[in-house]
């Protein structure tokens, strides 16, 4: 029986990140090259600052792209507007997505 519901346990996992996948995969099409290269950079746990001095860019446009970002989650993840989201939502999500196959 223990061996059944592991086995339950472990089907489940796989479907549930499968599904995960999914959506970062829908989030990641529907994202501009410029949001691509930020949420790529955010995937790596890099922060904001970070990621503006990495890319030559200003700290204001890294957080347009972020804001856009989020708001892709929001409808991909069916998150409700008065839920607080930020990039480390982004970073929980993609944080093992990009394996060199997008």
């Amino acid at each position: 029986m223990a061996g059944s519901a592991q086995a339950t346990q472990q089907v489940q996992t796989v479907m549930l990140n499968s599904q995960e996948r999914a959506r970062c995969a829908d989030l990641f099409r529907q994202a501009t090259p410029a949001q691509q290269k930020i949420l790529r950079q955010i995937s790596t746990g890099l922060a904001p600052r970070d990621i503006a001095i990495r890319q030559s860019i200003s700290p204001e446009t890294v957080y347009s792209h972020t804001k856009a970002l989020l708001s892709l989650a929001r409808n991909t993840w069916c998150i409700p507007s008065e839920e607080k989201i930020d990039f480390h939502f982004l970073f929980l999500k993609f944080g093992g997505y990009f394996d060199g196959t997008e």
